[in-house]
């Protein structure tokens, strides 16, 4: 286990904390991660001290990660694997948010992320609160879920995975739903559309469970696919 009490600088690289083995790590220590360097955490960890700097974040094998204390990194955000990473505390992300693998849980406001947003693979992003993003969203697969509100400035460039729970996406810059990728299942969620949208591909986009689409732009559909209501 790697316990900090103390600080810990992370001047260039990156620094991996933790181990997937062990059964648990605290940290009530500092963490300062300098431009271009990455701190990277794995296991069970309680972290409950301060992170600072421009740096970036990764957490990407096993175990309940909990972020407990102020956390002002401005670097990117890569969560992947099978990391359970939650936020216990307000994080105005200053970069762009990469969630590949595992489940990210937000949990408190206000939160924000300033980047760009990229999920893929198995990422599930859960968040019961309001979440504005400054640039577009990028969906490739995974799931956003959660009863919060998410709010997308840029584009929604949506090719596969899904949208769940009872909360609303918000897409003011339009939405992009192709050319490839995977069927797009929106599950109960709201997604409520401010832009101009192109839906382009071979998949469909299959709405459950009472999901709604508000569309206020021009809807272009340059293939020969549909809208379909699966079931609930």
């Amino acid at each position: 286990n790697f316990n900090n009490s103390s600080l810990v600088t992370v001047s260039s690289g990156e620094l991996h904390v933790g181990h997937t083995n062990a059964s648990s790590s605290t940290s009530s220590g500092n963490y300062v991660v300098n431009t271009g360097a990455i701190l990277g955490v794995s296991g069970t960890n309680a972290m409950n001290g301060t992170f600072t700097g421009a740096g970036g974040f990764e957490c990407h094998t096993g175990g309940a990660t909990t972020i407990n204390n102020t956390y002002s990194l401005t670097g990117p955000l890569t969560v992947g694997g099978s990391c359970d990473l939650t936020f216990n505390v307000d994080v105005a992300f200053g970069d762009d948010a990469n969630f590949i693998g595992g489940t990210t849980h937000f949990t408190t406001v206000p939160m924000s992320i300033a980047g760009n947003v990229t999920m893929s693979g198995g990422g599930t992003l859960d968040t019961p609160v309001y979440v504005p993003v400054t640039g577009g969203w990028k969906q490739i697969g995974g799931t956003l879920d959660g009863s919060g509100t998410v709010t997308i400035t840029g584009l929604l460039d949506w090719r596969g995975g899904t949208q769940h729970g009872g909360g609303t996406t918000v897409a003011n810059g339009g939405m992009s739903s192709g050319p490839s990728g995977s069927y797009k299942i929106l599950n109960t969620r709201t997604l409520t559309i401010n832009g101009d949208s192109t839906i382009s591909g071979s998949l469909q986009l299959r709405l459950y469970n009472g999901a709604t689409i508000n569309n206020y732009g021009t809807f272009d559909f340059d293939t020969d696919r549909d809208i379909s209501h699966t079931g609930g």
